[in-house]
């Protein structure tokens, strides 16, 4: 119920007033205020704020939005602290947001009012009245220009060009600048150039230009003159004149006539070389024909004397010279011999080759026909085509061909028919001879005219050196037969033999032999085969003379080259099998039994190579096919029987003693069943005869603290 001052930033304005209320932003006041006082014009507080001192004024760059002081916007600015509002950049000026002021564009870019950076002029365009305008036709610019360049001469442009293009080669503007096409250039004709002022200009004389848009003007080559300035080609000298390598010629006074003996060669007037010559004005020299000639300057060649003859090109008198071997001197001149004619040096006829020769055009002499061949009486033959090579059965006698005499013959081409040799034979005419029949003969002679002459061979005897002669000893011939044939082995033979005998079954000889003495018996152990003797293989034998070897029965054996076989030693066996090549043991466990190993039963055993099986002794067993017997467990026994198959073992309240028999245990005695021994009653237990375990005493009873008790007292 008692009335308060409000706290400094806080207000009430009404005497009524319940509460006091925070000064708002831009607002302070002290302490008892029924108002608040507002920030000057540019600056701004917090709410309850309490001072003036609380008033913040606005920077330049800023001004106060909603009691803020907020940065202005980019594209304006304020240029002053406490601002209350931003003023918007001007045309071509910028700026970024918080400025205090804006930033003039760069040479060359723009902006509209506003902007918050600035645009380059394209290349193309420059910047007129604050804005970027494409330049005219005839002008250009590069990127970021305040101006437009004209177009120099010979070049020109469009509308907003950021270049001018340079006219084609040989076209010029004729000094003209800004020009706004292309058909402002104009093409200089031949006859003229564009000279460096790029105006095109007359070529002077002793010059041309053949083309038109020609950028200079060329001389005039050798032997070629323009008399007149603005020609497009030069006029060449006439024909035998020369301006004697000089170029750049401006009149046809310039043109030297060449005299006789002289010609244009390498654009000047060259003397013609000896053998050669020309008339005057000749633009070459002609080579001398054949039978003339001629020194160095010759305007004519000249004759050689009647009877002579000098080739083409001829350079003097002394070229001339008698004709050659194959030519002769026809109507003045040396003239080839044609084929199948020939001439001597200095001839003046040519003559027909000989028959049986043969020339070439301008042959000198003939060549004869191959040997074996003939013109057949032709003379002047041409090639070696007209000789005609005999045929096969003739040859060639007294210059033609004739046929062979029967037992001669001749190839093809043949210059004498050859005699048939021994063995051989031919009828008239014949291009071969014809041997004679295998095993047949002529005895040596020769020139044989048939088959007759040839002399079958007898049985026993062969064709050798050209006759029949008789087989020797160890070997044989059939009739008609060209050579003699070994005996095979296991055979022989005496001299003069068709056929070869066998050796006797059981013997063998070598090939080739020659009496029935090499016949020889196998020994014992071998045996024939292949006609030779071949040791019998391990496991089988035979006897003297054999044909195969035995192989050795069951339980024998035999080594290789064995005439018997051998029993198997005692234990050992082949095991049923013949043809053995030893003989094994049997096995331990096993005995041999009819020659065949057997395996011993139950109770018994056996080592290898044993022929019985033994019977296991008392206390020890075996099962079947056992090498040795093994003892009975302890506490077992056979019950004093041999041969076991197994043990017993003793009964509980019995045990086994020194005769390996089961025995009762005393009284005051007990065991377990396959005891060895019976163990003693403890104290005040007891037993009776054949226990298996000890009784306590009952209550009241005692064995009187002895052991082994057979019953307790009271």
């Amino acid at each position: 119920g008692v009335c308060s001052l409000c706290a400094a930033g806080n207000y009430s304005s009404s005497s009524s007033s319940t509460s006091c209320s925070i000064c708002p932003v831009n607002t302070y006041s002290s302490s008892g205020s029924s108002t608040c006082d507002n920030c000057s014009i540019g600056s701004t507080s917090p709410s309850g704020s309490t001072s003036s001192n609380s008033c913040a004024v606005c920077p330049a760059g800023s001004t106060v939005i909603g009691g803020v002081c907020s940065a202005c916007g980019s594209g304006n600015y304020s240029s002053s602290s406490s601002s209350t509002s931003c003023f918007v950049c001007g045309v071509n000026t910028y700026s970024l947001a918080g400025a205090s002021s804006c930033t003039s564009c760069d040479s060359g870019s723009t902006s509209p009012a506003g902007s918050s950076s600035c645009n380059v002029c394209p290349a193309g365009s420059a910047v007129l009245d604050g804005s970027c305008t494409q330049c005219s036709a005839g002008n250009w610019s590069s990127s970021s220009s305040t101006t437009c360049s004209v177009c120099a001469a010979n070049s020109y442009s469009l509308l907003g060009s950021s270049s001018c293009t340079s006219c084609n080669t040989g076209y010029t503007t004729e000094g003209l600048t800004g020009s706004i096409s292309s058909d402002a250039c104009k093409l200089c004709t031949a006859g003229s150039y564009i000279s460096g002022a790029g105006v095109c200009t007359q070529c002077i004389a002793g010059k041309y230009s053949g083309v038109d848009g020609s950028t200079s003007c060329s001389d005039c080559g050798i032997n070629q003159y323009t008399s007149s300035a603005g020609l497009s080609s030069c006029t060449a000298c006439d024909s035998g004149h020369t301006t004697e390598s000089a170029t750049a010629s401006t009149s046809s006074g310039a043109c030297v006539a060449c005299a006789a003996g002289y010609a244009v060669v390498n654009d000047t007037c060259t003397q013609c070389g000896a053998g050669r010559h020309s008339s005057a004005l000749s633009t070459q020299c002609t080579t001398c024909t054949a039978n003339t000639w001629s020194v160095a300057g010759s305007g004519t060649c000249t004759d050689c004397n009647a009877g002579l003859t000098s080739p083409a090109g001829s350079t003097s008198q002394n070229d001339c010279v008698v004709c050659s071997g194959g030519n002769a001197v026809i109507d003045g001149s040396c003239t080839q011999c044609d084929a199948g004619k020939y001439s001597a040096a200095g001839s003046t006829t040519c003559a027909d080759c000989p028959v049986n020769f043969f020339a070439i055009a301008g042959s000198a002499s003939c060549t004869p026909c191959a040997a074996g061949s003939t013109t057949n009486g032709a003379t002047g033959s041409t090639s070696s085509n007209d000789c005609g090579v005999c045929v096969a059965g003739s040859a060639v006698i007294d210059g033609t061909c004739s046929q062979c005499a029967a037992g001669k013959y001749a190839a093809a081409g043949s210059t004498a028919c050859t005699s048939c040799g021994i063995n051989t034979y031919s009828s008239f005419g014949s291009s071969f001879c014809t041997a004679c029949a295998p095993g047949s003969t002529t005895e040596g002679a020769t020139e044989s005219i048939s088959n007759a002459a040839c002399i079958v061979c007898q049985a026993g005897s062969a064709v050798i050196s050209a006759s029949c002669t008789q087989c020797v000893a160890g070997k044989y011939a059939v009739a008609g037969s060209t050579s003699c044939s070994n005996c095979g082995i296991n055979t022989w033979s005496g001299a003069g033999s068709s056929i070869c005998t066998n050796c006797p079954v059981g013997s063998t000889s070598s090939a080739g032999s020659d009496d029935s003495s090499d016949c020889e018996a196998c020994s014992a152990g071998n045996y024939v085969t292949g006609g030779e003797c071949v040791q019998c293989n391990a496991g089988a034998y035979s006897s003297e003379s054999s044909t195969s070897c035995t192989p050795c029965d069951a339980n024998l054996w035999s080594a290789a080259g064995a005439a018997s076989c051998t029993p198997c030693s005692p234990g050992s066996t082949t095991k049923g099998t013949t043809g053995s090549s030893s003989c094994s043991s049997c096995d331990a466990g096993s005995y041999v039994d009819d020659g065949s190993c057997v395996q011993c039963t139950a109770g018994k055993s056996s080592s290898a190579g044993s022929t019985v099986c033994t019977e296991c002794s008392a206390n020890t067993f075996s099962a079947a096919g056992a090498s040795t017997c093994a003892a009975c467990a302890p506490g077992s026994t056979t019950v004093g029987i041999t041969g076991a198959t197994s043990c017993t073992q003793c009964a509980a309240g019995s045990y086994v003693d020194g005769s390996s028999t089961c025995v009762s245990c005393l009284a005051g005695k007990f065991s377990g069943a396959g005891s060895t021994d019976c163990s003693t009653c403890t104290v005040n237990t007891f037993s009776a005869a054949g226990a298996s375990v000890c009784t306590t005493c009952g209550a009241g009873s005692t064995t009187e603290a002895a052991t082994g008790a057979a019953s307790c007292t009271s």
